[in-house]
């Protein structure tokens, strides 16, 4: 082989391997990128609702405009999204845990805003599961020890006897007996499950007065019902219904209740479980509780539906979402017409079903 001969030998395989990388890399800039999934697009909607200080605030409902209690709901829901799509809002995040270090008062309670309470126990629940999710335990002692004396027991008057004894209310200021100011199932549940995210001691006093209170709402039939309180029963007076039900299960669970009864709450969400509506309520019922109820029932339920209902609570949200990855209920008896809410509601759902 003569000189020349040598050369071109090395050049036309090294011009070749040139041709290949500029084809490699002009494939890579023209590939179309993968869609959004309805959860990416959820998450990016919300991400743009973010103030500065790292708030969120409802926009279309006074009740939800203060700050504390709705940011930290979606911190929650953030803090609930599968990895490694956490990570990809770690800066939302970061923001959003600064803005609340600082709701936090000296007894513990999130929520005190210049123009009042906001969600006091809800709030400071939420802070609980978010920061121990976080491994933030800074302040989390001081908002236990919120939580646990903001349960209505004998501090505030209450007894074994009151059907209000060991659940939680509104929150705030001290609720002395008869006061038990929105007392229900819901903020029941949540102040639970920060008090084990917490892991509160087994032994401590607060699960049993919560087991005594969770008895009163559960029904024969399993299921349960909102509040003990008369006349404030959405489906009817003892009436069991679904969105009541999946937070009375995650009560139990979160409070170490009886197998029996695990069991008999599981049962009555299998056996009436339908992603297109919050099942319990009659047909003819004067409100349209079956539909306002929506993000709330399938956000809950979704923590222990199967395989299948899984698939259903997916297909009826991304049926459901609107072009700008937000949700919104057109009815507005539950609050779920507020877009922010609503669509934290169908990321908490997704996240799950995404598991």
């Amino acid at each position: 082989m003569t000189k020349s001969e040598s050369g071109l030998h090395w050049i036309f395989p090294l011009g070749t391997l040139i041709v290949l990388v500029l084809i490699f890399v002009a494939l890579h800039f023209l590939r179309t990128p993968e869609p959004a999934t309805p959860l990416d697009r959820a998450l990016i909607w919300i991400a743009s609702r973010q103030n500065d200080d790292g708030s969120w605030h409802g926009e279309e409902i006074a009740v939800l405009r203060p700050g504390p209690a709705m940011t930290a709901f979606v911190l929650y829901a953030m803090t609930r999204l599968p990895e490694p799509l956490r990570a990809q809002f770690g800066e939302n995040i970061k923001r959003a845990v600064t803005y609340l270090e600082k709701c936090i008062d000296k007894d513990g309670m999130v929520g005190a805003t210049s123009d009042g309470i906001d969600y006091p126990n809800y709030a400071t629940s939420l802070t609980v599961l978010s920061f121990t999710a976080l491994k933030k335990q800074d302040s989390v002692d001081r908002m236990v020890d919120y939580l646990k004396r903001a349960q209505l027991d004998e501090g505030e008057g209450w007894t074994t006897s009151d059907p209000e004894y060991g659940g939680w209310a509104f929150g705030g200021p001290s609720q002395p007996k008869p006061n038990a100011h929105r007392l229900d199932i819901s903020m029941t549940r949540f102040a639970l499950e920060g008090l084990a995210a917490a892991r509160v001691p087994a032994e401590d006093v607060a699960w049993s007065k919560a087991r005594r209170f969770l008895e009163g709402c559960q029904n024969k039939d399993g299921g349960f019902i909102f509040t003990p309180l008369t006349e404030q029963s959405k489906a009817g007076e003892r009436v069991s219904y679904g969105s009541a039900t999946a937070d009375g299960l995650l009560c139990l669970r979160a409070a170490g209740a009886s197998k029996e009864r695990i069991d008999a709450a599981e049962q009555w969400i299998r056996s009436r479980f339908t992603a297109e509506h919050c099942p319990g309520f009659a047909a003819n019922a004067q409100r349209p509780w079956a539909a306002g109820l929506l993000g709330y029932w399938l956000a809950a339920s979704a923590r222990s539906a199967d395989a299948s209902q899984r698939d259903w609570i997916r297909t009826v949200l991304i049926s459901r979402q609107r072009s700008d990855g937000s949700w919104v209920n057109s009815t507005d008896v539950m609050l779920e017409n507020e877009p922010l809410l609503a669509t934290t509601l169908g990321v908490l759902a997704l996240s799950e079903v995404a598991r």
